[in-house]
């Protein structure tokens, strides 16, 4: 609770004089005073918990402002300004900001806020206490700054080492930054030491990163004047650039050789790899092995496994030859494979390409293509192609043979086999097929011979095919009824007339009649796919003769969509469609519940006529116990409602809301949906034009 105590003390004068003002006793209490306890300007307040003493020294806009004065001992003070000379005793703690810029003697002072020391002269800490902390920069919880104005440096210097540590988990937890000018350097320099290690830079898990913004082709330089440079890591070595010049990557020896050694076990290469520019191995020397690849254990592969087409694999000798050549006794001594493409031998000028060998020649092909085994000449007009045998007198001497396909002979001219002695053209086996084929002419089969059987086509087992791109025609100029006939004579053969897709068109100048002994189909498959039944000028009549229920059946069981529709275009008649029944009756049937029957006339009526003198003529019977019977007409008016006609007299029955005042033939009954009283449930027309007299109905 805040202390007010701003009346003045007054007291009586010696002799009876009058009253003189007393200045205030001190406020003694156990807390330190706020901004809402007031007093007399001068005011004293103890806090004995603290043994603190304060001092009222102003009152603003409601705010009072007391201020506090060390004491001996341990003091505490919210800030401390020296302007002159000050000496401060030990264990003096400042809670807020120290500025000094006179002389002063701090000892054993703590600040909590900033530490500003200026003045003129020079500012000197020094001690000569023989332990490792005698002078101590500390900043418990804010950063520590030194800045030296001007040209002036910075030295730290001791006889010991020079320890910079920081603790902080960030990035630039140690920073040494030079911000001078373009002419700034930043030095590490180890004077006498003669260690590999006089310099060392370790990290214990983290890396070493070097980083130069320099564009030169020196950014980053290491130099060992006198010795050598040695790069050693327990993983990988890495050199990388990202510069996009012919040599971004340079190792270059101006005086001696360059080897690069690999220790490792199988597997584990030396590879030399160019992910976008070439790979080039040069040398100068005029030697028979300028350049030499060699392997003293194993093999030698020369791949381009990741080539594109007309990237190759080229060796070349400008004016000297290539040879090959294998010292192994085996099949495959020398191999010249291609897994993939072709392989062309090619010898300019007139010189041949000669293939000989002591043994056979063989010429062999795996591809699945046409054109697997090629020869092929291509040099002129009086070329030829020869198969030769010189020695050979038996029946195969040149032997053609395809064990699993046939064998194609194709000229731009002729071919013409010629043989002295009878000859045949035969192929065996099942399935095996034998083709007369003329690709832009026609084949002629020649009987010369006077005889019914002059040509004969027979198929001892199977049938005959006759296929065409065109029309097949089969013509017969005999005037007979079955001048063309197609006969199936087995009592178990049938006929089957097929068509791709085309359609089948049977046209007659006379009728077409199609007759069936046993039960029959007329039927087409496929969505959309219509059967159309028309007469262009004359009926259509479907006719059953069989006394049974569904003697004539039309059905539709194709989806929820599906209906049967009996449609007249042009018939004005009223009759214009009609369903009869001669002696019997008309049914029609709905499973939709609902509006399971519908007769909808849109723009005239829709009658039903009964001749029948009985009762119930016509009848409407819902046989659902629970089922009505609704009659839906349009808004009130003198044609809405059930109108009941007896010869030149009609009145109606109408529902509606509220009293009329429509026009309704006269005796029409009104039954009101909303009526609530005896005198308004029901209304009776008096006349034609309007008027209605309410109907009295029990409670």
């Amino acid at each position: 609770m805040a202390i007010i105590r701003q009346k003045k003390e007054q007291a009586y004068s010696i002799g009876g004089g009058p009253f003189i003002d007393v200045f205030p006793s001190p406020i003694i209490t156990t807390r330190a005073p706020g901004t809402g306890d007031k007093a007399e300007i001068g005011q004293t307040w103890i806090n004995t918990s603290t043994n603190s003493v304060y001092v009222l020294t102003s009152i603003s806009a409601g705010a009072a402002t007391w201020s506090t004065s060390p004491a001996s001992g341990a003091t505490t003070l919210n800030s401390l300004i020296v302007t002159t000379t000050a000496d401060i005793g030990t264990n003096a703690t400042v809670g807020g900001t120290l500025d000094v810029t006179g002389a002063t003697t701090l000892v054993d002072l703590s600040v909590s806020g900033s530490i500003a020391i200026g003045g003129a002269g020079q500012i000197d800490l020094t001690t000569s206490a023989a332990q490792g902390d005698a002078i101590v920069l500390g900043a418990t919880a804010g950063g520590v700054d030194i800045t030296a104005g001007g040209a002036f440096d910075v030295d730290i210097t001791s006889a010991g080492g020079v320890n910079i540590i920081s603790n902080e988990d960030a990035a630039n937890a140690i920073f040494i930054e030079a911000d001078g000018g373009t002419s700034e350097t930043i030095n590490i320099h180890s004077d006498q030491g003669t260690g590999v290690e006089s310099i060392n830079l370790e990290s214990d898990v983290g890396g070493i990163t070097f980083t130069s913004g320099l564009a030169s082709a020196d950014a980053i330089n290491v130099e060992a004047t006198a010795g050598g440079f040695d790069v050693d890591a327990a993983l990988q070595i890495n050199i990388a650039s990202s510069q996009n010049a012919a040599d971004a990557v340079r190792i270059n020896a101006s005086a001696g050789g360059i080897d690069i050694d690999a220790a490792g076990a199988a597997g584990e290469d030396i590879n030399i790899a160019n992910a976008a520019g070439s790979i080039v191995l040069t040398a100068g020397e005029s030697v028979a092995d300028s350049v030499k690849i060699e392997s003293t254990a194993g093999g030698i592969d020369i791949l381009a496994s990741g080539a594109a087409a007309g990237e190759d694999i080229d060796i070349i000798a400008t004016g000297s030859s290539v040879n090959i050549n294998s010292t192994e006794n085996v099949a495959t001594s020398v191999v010249i494979s291609s897994t993939n493409g072709g392989i062309d031998i090619t010898a300019s000028s007139a010189e041949d390409i000669d293939i000989s060998g002591t043994g056979g020649v063989n010429v062999s092909s795996t591809e699945d293509s046409a054109g697997a085994v090629t020869l092929l000449t291509n040099g002129g007009t009086s070329e030829t192609l020869v198969l030769t045998n010189t020695q050979g007198t038996g029946a195969a001497a040149i032997d053609v043979n395809a064990t699993a396909g046939g064998v194609a002979v194709d000229a731009a001219g002729a071919v013409s086999l010629d043989a002295a002695a009878a000859s045949n053209f035969t192929v065996t086996g099942a399935g095996i097929d034998l083709t007369l084929d003329s690709a832009a002419g026609r084949v002629v089969v020649n009987g010369e011979e006077a005889a019914a059987n002059a040509i004969t086509l027979l198929s001892a087992a199977g049938g005959i095919d006759a296929d065409a791109a065109l029309q097949i025609n089969v013509a017969s100029s005999q005037a007979a009824a079955d001048a063309i006939r197609i006969d199936a004579s087995n009592a178990a053969g049938g006929i089957d007339v097929d068509d791709g897709g085309g359609g089948m068109t049977f046209d007659s100048a006379a009728g077409i009649s199609l007759d069936a002994a046993a039960a029959s189909n007329f039927s087409v498959s496929g969505a959309g796919i219509d059967l159309d039944f028309a007469s262009a000028a004359g009926r259509v009549i479907v006719t059953a003769g069989e006394d049974a229920a569904d003697a004539i059946y039309l059905h539709a069981n194709a989806g929820t969509s599906e209906k049967i529709r009996l449609h007249a275009d042009q018939g004005t008649a009223v009759d214009s469609v009609e369903l009869e029944s001669d002696v019997g009756g008309i049914t029609l049937l709905s499973g939709l519940a609902g509006d399971g029957v519908s007769a909808t006339a849109t723009s005239g009526s829709v009658v039903v006529t009964a001749g029948e003198a009985v009762l119930d003529a016509i009848q409407l019977t819902t046989t659902n116990a629970a089922g009505g019977v609704q009659v839906t007409t349009g808004a009130l008016a003198a044609t809405t409602g059930l109108h009941l006609v007896q010869g030149a007299a009609t009145a109606a029955v109408q529902v509606g809301a509220g009293a009329p005042s429509h026009n309704s033939p006269k005796g029409t009954l009104y039954l009101r949906t909303d009526g609530s009283s005896t005198s308004t449930r029901a209304y009776i027309a008096t006349d034609a034009v309007g008027t209605w007299t309410n109907l009295t109905t029990a409670a």
